[in-house]
This record gives structure tokens, sequence and C-alpha cells, in this order.
């Protein structure tokens, strides 16, 4: 079979360490749209990727920098909320991607 006959959607997903996860949440302009606790965002968070992985999708686990992802939105004009979450996962998943030589994803 040809490469792109094996074609692997690849999905980022933003994620979070417990011992960040208070602070981080505080600092998003939509906190309240987050789970209340890390707990509670891990149960959800697992729940949506055992999902994604159902539907055939290679999951990229995404660790929110808060360095970098403040500054990434920035410079595209967008909100330190969901949609900047998404999109940074997305941009860092591509990224990793590239890096190991998986330009299909």
């Amino acid at each position: 079979m040809s490469d792109k006959g094996m074609r692997v959607s690849a999905v980022g997903m933003a994620w979070y360490r417990a011992e960040t996860f208070a602070e981080v949440r505080a600092s998003m302009a939509d906190a309240e749209k987050l789970p209340a606790t890390f707990e509670k965002f891990l149960y959800a968070a697992m729940k949506g990727e055992e999902k994604l992985r159902r539907a055939g999708h290679a999951v990229i686990r995404v660790y929110l920098d808060m360095d970098e992802f403040p500054a990434f939105c920035r410079a595209r004009g967008l909100n330190v909320d969901a949609k900047g979450r998404m999109e940074y996962a997305a941009h860092v998943a591509h990224q990793m991607v590239q890096a190991n030589g998986g330009g299909n994803a």
C-alpha cells in the first residue's frame, strides 16, 4: 500500500499539568469554561482523547507553555481562550509531526 493510503490524521489536544492547572486556568479569558479542578479536566480530556482515537485520529497532547502560548495568541490576534488553545495545540502538533518526518499528517 502506498503512503497516501496509510495517511493518519493527527490532532493536537491542549493539555495541562496538575501542578500548574490552577494558574493556567486563572490566566484564561474563558476560565469559567474550563473544569474547576485538574481532576475534572483530566477525566473529560481522557474521554475526549479516547473518542478521537476510536475515530482513527492520532492524538498529540500539547502541554500549554504559558511563556509561549500568550505570545502565540498575540502574534495571531487571538484571545487567550478556547480558540487560542485549539490553534496553539494544532500548531505545535503540526510542528511535532513535521519534525518527525510525518509530512502527511
